[in-house]
Parts: structure tokens; C-alpha cells; sequence
């Protein structure tokens, strides 16, 4: 596995756990549980663009 392979892997790992913290967070209610999946949530879209960044970079 190269250094780059391990990278995007990574990168879709932490998407998948961010996606899982923010559907958690969301499943508990209340405002602050709003606010903290919202949060999960904007983060998970800037790992998705990482990753995505990472992947094609690795296909050049």
C-alpha cells in the first residue's frame, strides 16, 4: 500500500466517522445537540472535499 493509498483511506475514514458523530449527535435532540450536528456535518463536507482533493491527486 503506498503512502498516498493510506491517505485517501484515511481521509474516507474520518468522513465515515464524521457522518456517524453527526447522525449520533442529531438522534439525541435539543438545541445543543442541533448545534452540534450541524457542526458534524459541516465538517464532514470539508473531509469529503479532502478526500476528494486526495483521490485525484493520486490518479495523477
Amino acid at each position: 500500500m503506498t503512502f498516498m493509498t493510506a491517505m485517501v483511506l484515511a481521509a474516507a475514514a474520518l468522513v465515515a466517522l464524521s457522518l456517524g458523530m453527526g447522525v449520533a449527535s442529531m438522534a439525541k435532540g435539543g438545541e445543543v445537540a442541533h448545534h452540534s450536528s450541524q457542526e458534524w456535518m459541516v465538517a464532514r463536507v470539508g473531509l469529503q472535499a479532502v478526500a476528494l482533493a486526495l483521490l485525484l491527486l493520486s490518479l495523477l
